[in-house]
């Protein structure tokens, strides 16, 4: 009888703890009835609404049945595992690649253009004219044009002469072409052409610029270009800047004519390196860096000149050092050109080393091979 009496009464307090347990326990499925016992189980799980990977599922003792899964925060509910759904597919666009150049937009109010050209190469000038101020950044306002346009002394010289008449009018070509571009300083030379007359022109130009302009002083086929990265080195009191020529050619890599459209790089893509392949092995390489900008005055010095076509006086000075921008486009592969050296050979004497250079230009031209 105490023993039926002790078993009445753990069965009473057996129910009494159900019905607490029962309470207390809380609903993870909606419409199910509380479980009795609950225990976490490591189950592999269907993606769903993302890649859980291994999952926790609450499964009930009593009936072995998966309840709701068991995340950190407990607000992902599943139902029924169902089979994965493929997402549609969504088209990706490529970030656009950063620029390789920039205009020198932080100078725009301080930079100046000066070129010193042969009147005969006036079929460039529209493209120079038009490049300088597009991929450079240089108002028309602040370039300068010098036309070499010489006269003959000659005294048996006859108004009709045919030279004289050609160099007239391809000085006034060269003029009118720069004018319709919207360039009013142009100025012609008529003494005899020499590198050191380019020179003096304009280191007279560079002393009457006051202190804290920038120059850029290129040849009339001498596209320069200038990374994206100007405005910090300029700020870490970079004051020289230089590149290397990279010739341009056309797509049949042979000397051809200069059209006044489309844009000069597309009627010249491909890139060479002529020069540098100019002289035999053994000797010194022709020189192909050029300064492409410099301030006038660094540090208050007195304003920077010119030594040679390719070099400043003090360059190697550490207010002069030159910061290398990569390569700029040379475009010489043109019929245009080799009457140009051909003039060149006809009516000026050069050193030895720079007339064999010509020579060896002037054969790689005409030759009915490609030039790269």
């Amino acid at each position: 009888q105490q023993q039926q009496q002790q078993q009445q009464q753990q069965q009473e307090g057996g129910e009494a703890k159900h019905t607490r347990s029962r309470a207390l326990s809380p609903s993870w499925r909606r419409g199910s009835a509380p479980a009795t016992s609950l225990s976490c189980v490591a189950a592999p799980m269907t993606r769903v609404a993302g890649a859980f990977g291994r999952g926790f599922f609450v499964q009930d003792r009593a009936t072995g049945r998966a309840g709701a899964l068991h995340d950190a925060s407990n607000r992902v509910s599943l139902a029924v595992a169902a089979p994965a759904v493929a997402a549609p597919a969504v088209a990706t666009v490529a970030p656009p690649a950063a620029p390789l150049h920039c205009p020198l937009t932080t100078l725009r109010d301080r930079l100046h253009l000066a070129c010193f050209f042969d009147a005969d190469s006036h079929p460039l000038a529209r493209h120079f004219v038009r490049h300088y101020a597009t991929v450079v950044g240089v108002r028309l306002e602040r370039m300068t044009f010098w036309v070499h346009a010489p006269t003959t002394t000659d005294a048996n010289r006859v108004d009709d002469d045919p030279r004289a008449n050609a160099t007239a009018a391809a000085a006034a070509a060269a003029e009118h072409s720069l004018h319709a571009e919207g360039v009013d300083d142009v100025r012609r030379i008529s003494s005899r052409w020499s590198d050191k007359l380019m020179l003096n022109v304009t280191n007279d130009f560079i002393k009457a610029l006051p202190r804290d302009r920038w120059l850029v002083f290129a040849n009339i086929d001498e596209f320069f270009y200038f990374p994206c990265d100007m405005q910090r080195r300029i700020a870490e009191r970079k004051t020289t800047f230089c590149a290397d020529m990279e010739d341009r050619v056309a797509q049949s890599r042979r000397a051809v004519e200069l059209r006044e459209a489309p844009p000069i790089d597309e009627q010249f893509p491909v890139r060479c390196r002529i020069r540098q392949s100019l002289r035999p092995r053994g000797q010194r390489p022709t020189t192909t860096e050029k300064i492409t900008l410099f301030l006038a005055s660094p540090a208050g010095r007195p304003h920077r000149q010119y030594k040679s076509p390719h070099r400043l006086f003090s360059q190697y000075g550490k207010l002069g050092r030159c910061n290398n921008t990569g390569s700029f486009s040379h475009y010489t592969a043109t019929t245009m050109y080799v009457q140009a050296i051909e003039k060149k050979l006809r009516n000026f004497r050069w050193n030895p080393t720079v007339e064999m250079d010509y020579r060896s230009q002037l054969k790689l031209l005409r030759a009915d091979a490609p030039l790269c």
